[in-house]
């Protein structure tokens, strides 16, 4: 084409020359000059012309698709619509909050008030289909779409595609009523039990109030004798712990035997 253009500029400026009127000399010899050429310029425009372009890889997919083989035919390539109705029963919300996605917001659609929806001018070959609504889950579609059959259309669930649903699609949603908020966890007295921290706790309340008790009620001999052993051996804390239950059996033991068999103490 660009061959094409240029011989038709220089063959038009030839014409301009040889028609033009004569100025100055300089325009007349130029004329001349151009009378000389033109009988070689003629073949080489009449080439130009007649000889048919190559098409495109483009164009030539195009005519290929559309069952031509020269440039003169025009490819038509045929759009079809994607129709349907979804199942607005039991949902909470209106259809207008309802939304028909096609191919991650390529189409989108917006069902009647009875959940028919309609996209029309889509291109044969496979999409993805997606309905989007609040409160409810609807499965992802893949739908073919046929050009050899017509613009036939098939679809089937992405996740199983052994789940197929017929041409015009009936979409049901797979779950109802989601809830998009944790619930609160309630109160378990189980779980608490079983929480690490409440028993280090419960053993520390244990030893400040119930023990200063039970050391009340020890022979205040005994008592004595523990807390000299138990400050002899302050220095060595390991020392202090392996000790002292051999210190308070020997002191349960004493005490055993300085008690009378009535319960009373011996003289």
């Amino acid at each position: 084409a660009a061959r094409a253009r240029e011989g038709a500029m220089a063959m038009a400026m030839a014409m301009v020359l040889m028609l033009g009127p004569r100025t100055t000399a300089a325009a007349a010899t130029s004329q001349r000059k151009m009378r000389a050429r033109l009988p070689a310029l003629l073949p080489l425009l009449v080439a130009l012309l007649v000889v048919p372009q190559q098409p495109s890889p483009c164009s030539a997919q195009m005519l290929q698709a559309a069952g031509g083989e020269g440039g003169a035919q025009v490819a038509v390539v045929e759009r079809y619509p994607i129709e349907g109705t979804i199942s607005l029963a039991e949902l909470a919300v209106p259809a207008s909050q309802v939304k028909v996605v096609l191919d991650q917001g390529e189409r989108t659609a917006v069902p009647r008030s009875d959940g028919y929806f309609i996209l029309q001018d889509i291109l044969p070959g496979t999409h993805l289909l997606e309905v989007v609504a609040v409160g409810a889950v609807f499965p992802a579609l893949r739908v073919d779409i046929s050009a050899r059959h017509q613009g036939r259309v098939r679809a089937s669930y992405v996740d199983d595609q052994r789940r197929q649903l017929a041409a015009p699609l009936l979409i049901e949603p797979v779950k109802k009523d989601v809830d998009y908020f944790e619930q609160r966890a309630q109160f378990n007295l189980a779980a608490l039990l079983k929480n690490p921290m409440v028993w280090m706790v419960g053993i520390t309340l244990f030893m400040m109030l119930v023990l200063p008790k039970m050391m009340e009620n020890m022979d205040p001999e005994e008592l004595k004798r523990m807390q000299e052993h138990m400050n002899k051996n302050q220095g060595n804390p390991m020392a202090a712990m392996f000790t002292a239950p051999e210190a308070a059996s020997a002191a349960a033991a004493a005490s055993g035997s300085g008690s009378a068999p009535g319960g009373g103490r011996r003289s």
